[in-house]
């Protein structure tokens, strides 16, 4: 049975975004190791490429890409493709559809003929943006995606243990 209401959020963002509760981290969560390479799939063609070549290295810079992440990620940059290639089909219907209109002698039929396709490609293209912008929140790839992330120090360089930070949270506490 599937799952209602938002999905859960990594332990590690949740402490970027700030959460203070040790009862709401999961310390047994899996580390998943970062990709060892970027390379891009290979039916990956078009835009879809170029996002891939400027988004990954981006996303593997700020440590958000785990190597079980590619497979999202080349899912988004081929939706990417289809929405690039719907938007054009749009713009040539459009050009065709003024053209036809143009004429003196069109026929009725034909006009309504491409005012559907017209149409119904305009209705593949709002579903297929909703479906790139879907995929492009969950790779991480808006900023309202990372609004709530902040950047963390490792322990090692903020120069306190997770202990200490957890005691600092508490009021009272000492480290």
């Amino acid at each position: 049975m599937p799952r209602t209401g938002r999905p859960r959020l990594p332990t590690a963002l949740k402490l970027a975004k700030g959460e203070r509760r040790p009862s709401r981290h999961n310390s047994a969560e899996p580390k998943l190791p970062a990709p060892k390479r970027l390379d891009p799939p290979a039916d990956l063609t078009g835009r879809g490429l170029k996002e891939w070549l400027h988004v990954a290295p981006q996303l593997h810079k700020a440590g958000s890409l785990a190597d079980t992440d590619l497979a999202a990620l080349a899912d988004y940059c081929r939706r990417y493709t289809d929405l690039h290639a719907i938007e054009l089909e749009v713009v040539l219907l459009r050009r065709y559809l003024s053209k036809l209109e143009g004429r003196k002698n069109t026929d009725v039929k034909d006009l309504l003929s491409v005012m559907r396709g017209l149409d119904s490609t305009e209705r593949r293209k709002i579903t297929m943006q909703n479906q790139v912008n879907t995929l492009r929140r969950e790779v991480g790839c808006t900023s309202s995606s990372r609004s709530g992330v902040r950047a963390i120090e490792p322990p090692d360089e903020q120069g306190e243990s997770e202990a200490a930070r957890y005691m600092s949270a508490i009021k009272g506490g000492r480290a």
